[in-house]
């Protein structure tokens, strides 16, 4: 509080100024001096001196806030500038990088330092996780995120492993150099289609890595039984041929149960904005996108795989029952592109079809060509061909093309581009291997782990009777590959999982954790029939759950319903197949040429040795022989 004014000391047109100024008018000097003596002269320049004092310290706070304001906006702008500086060093530490000597090398020091950064914490702590995870943020590598089945200690353990560091270093190095060639313009038709020269050929020698190193290992099961594991791999889904054979066996069972409803079948291509392309096609040339922003095919993956979550809610609310199948597939400069083959009931086709053009045109929905090329929507006459002739081409040009003579790639503005067959799947492969795109995916199915385990079993079952009855029917549908059956005995599209006829058997072994010490996954053995599924044929157990869970407290009944339905799952669903009796692992054959030999005994009494023979001439008739 300052010190008021004494108005001994002050000057009678000082007191007459304040006296006027409060009055807010110019009034003549005279009566303002007459206003000061008559109305208290010290009360009002003591008023006065404290409003000047307010206002000049509310201006002083003002000018100060400004400046706070200006210095942290400045602060947050160096910091991000220094950020993004950092990050631009450590792509471009590890982009420079061009043997794979050189990246094991580049992980080898990184997991050194992140050692070095929890060396002194507790082990597997969230200080020392959110340590890790920064450090690995500052060189622009994803962290290792706590999720079922990871743990903390596990994501925290795996940041400091040179394995993990090699997966993540060589995945970030190919898709930072994919990035680089895209925007330096050797990914488009006219240099590299799909993916850069170098991408290819790395993708290629990977292939080729990973075949030979397959080729050196060995499964081993708990009965003594081996089998090389390439000859294993070659007779699974993993061979192209026989994963082709699955996808058109898949896709024609989901066309004869969409047959038998009634429902009808669209055609839908989702295309992304103009801003996601680096390169289009201009009067049979190719020419740099202006509009083009500097997303990756990744981004661009992401985007869709956001509008197509806005698009199911947006169906679910409005209740509409749809179930089909869903292809990636890059155009010319890499961007990525979905086609899907969905089926719906005819009348509500229409609000399927506006939901599917609302959401893909919620970005820049009035560029030119959004509402032609953005969602091309086409309904499937099946007087004119088959649903599954739509989408042959799409799964041969992703997984095994050598069924196809040629094989063609349309851009937006309608240029088709022909490419050799087994040229374009590899190269769409390495775009998927590169980027970690999913070109596949069924929606509104049964989960084809089932189809598959049951697929492993050759011989019926003589006894079927009751639920085993059921899985039998099953066994035989997938036996035959009749997929639409297997689909209806299930239970129909777009069944609930809990109310499906089966599900996977699955096993935890506890006493064997994987090398992070987390317990391992459980490993499917079989399948067994689902509880809702096997109520009807023990429903007394069904009523004692019943009664057990009507007894308990409210807030308890959903935790005590899972956990006696776990528990009685044993008794309550006795019909189970298994399909993996035995237990196998992997190992390379080298150690099992040790092993072998580390057992091995003589098969002679006689010391052939030469250093224990006793010295002497040699016998001419063993020479001889």
């Amino acid at each position: 509080m300052p010190k008021p004014i004494d108005l001994d000391r002050a000057m009678m047109g000082f007191q007459a100024d304040i006296a006027r100024n409060i009055a807010g008018d110019r009034v003549p000097w005279r009566l303002a001096k007459a206003f000061a003596e008559s109305h208290g002269s010290e009360a009002l320049v003591e008023t006065a001196a404290l409003e000047r004092l307010a206002s000049a310290s509310a201006d002083r706070w003002q000018s100060a806030r400004e400046a706070m304001r200006e210095s942290r906006a400045e602060k947050m702008r160096r910091a991000s500038d220094e950020s993004a500086a950092a990050i631009k060093l450590a792509r471009d530490a590890l982009a420079l990088q061009t043997a794979d000597k050189g990246l094991r090398l580049w992980a080898a020091a990184r997991c050194a330092e992140a050692r070095g950064i929890v060396e002194h914490l507790p082990a597997g702590g969230l200080c020392a996780w959110a340590r890790l995870a920064a450090y690995c943020r500052a060189w622009d590598i994803d962290a290792a995120q706590p999720c079922r089945p990871r743990s903390l200690p596990g994501c925290a353990m795996r940041m400091t492993t040179p394995k993990w560091w090699r997966a993540v270093t060589r995945k970030r190095w190919a898709q930072l150099r994919e990035y680089e060639a895209i925007q330096s313009g050797q990914v488009h038709a006219r240099a590299g289609l799909y993916v850069s020269r170098e991408m290819m050929e790395w993708a290629r020698r990977r292939r080729s890595d990973n075949r030979e190193m397959l080729a050196e290992m060995v499964a081993i099961s708990d009965t003594g039984d081996s089998l090389p594991l390439i000859e294993a791999i070659d007779a699974s889904v993993s061979n192209p041929a026989i994963r082709c054979t699955e996808m058109m066996t898949r896709n024609a069972g989901l066309e004869f149960v969409a047959e038998c409803r009634g429902d009808d079948a669209i055609f839908v291509t989702w295309t992304l904005a103009s801003r996601y392309h680096s390169h289009v096609w201009r009067d049979r040339f190719v020419a740099e996108n202006p509009r083009y922003r500097g997303a990756s095919p990744r981004e661009g993956q992401r985007r869709l795989a956001e509008l197509w979550d806005g698009f199911v809610r947006a169906a679910r609310r409005r209740s509409i029952r749809w179930y089909g199948s869903r292809f990636v597939q890059p155009h010319h400069d890499g961007c990525p592109h979905w086609h899907m083959l969905l089926y719906v009931a005819p009348d509500r086709r229409a609000e399927l079809e506006a939901l599917l053009t609302e959401w893909a045109l919620t970005d820049d929905a009035h560029e030119p060509g959004a509402l032609e090329r953005r969602c091309v929507i086409e309904l499937i006459d099946r007087e004119k061909g088959s649903a599954v002739s739509y989408v042959a081409r799409y799964i041969a040009r992703a997984i095994d093309g050598r069924s196809l003579d040629a094989l063609s790639d349309t851009d937006d503005d309608g240029h088709r581009e022909e490419t050799a067959p087994a040229d374009a799947v590899e190269r769409v492969t390495a775009w998927a291997y590169v980027w970690g795109v999913r070109l596949f995916q069924f929606v509104g199915t049964p989960p084809v782990t089932v189809w598959r385990e049951l697929r492993r079993v050759r011989e019926p079952d003589p006894k079927a009777a009751g639920g085993a009855w059921a899985l039998e029917r099953l066994r035989e549908a997938a036996d035959a590959g009749d997929f639409g059956e297997f689909i209806d005995l299930m239970g129909g599209p777009n069944t609930p999982r809990k109310l499906q006829t089966a599900r996977t058997r699955r096993v935890l072994d506890p006493d064997r954790p994987n090398c992070y010490g987390e317990a391992s996954a459980s490993r499917v053995v079989g399948v067994q029939l689902g509880f809702e599924f096997a109520a009807e044929a023990d429903a007394e157990a069904v009523a004692a759950i019943d009664a057990l869970v009507s007894a308990a407290p409210r807030r308890r009944r959903r935790a005590l319903r899972r956990a006696l339905i776990r528990e009685a799952r044993a008794s309550v669903l006795p019909a189970s197949l298994t399909t993996r009796a035995k237990r196998w692992s992997i190992v390379r054959r080298s150690d099992v040429a040790l092993s072998v030999v580390a057992v091995a005994v003589p098969w002679t009494r006689v010391n052939n040795c030469p250093a224990q023979q006793p010295a002497g001439p040699p016998d001419p008739s063993r020479i001889a022989a």
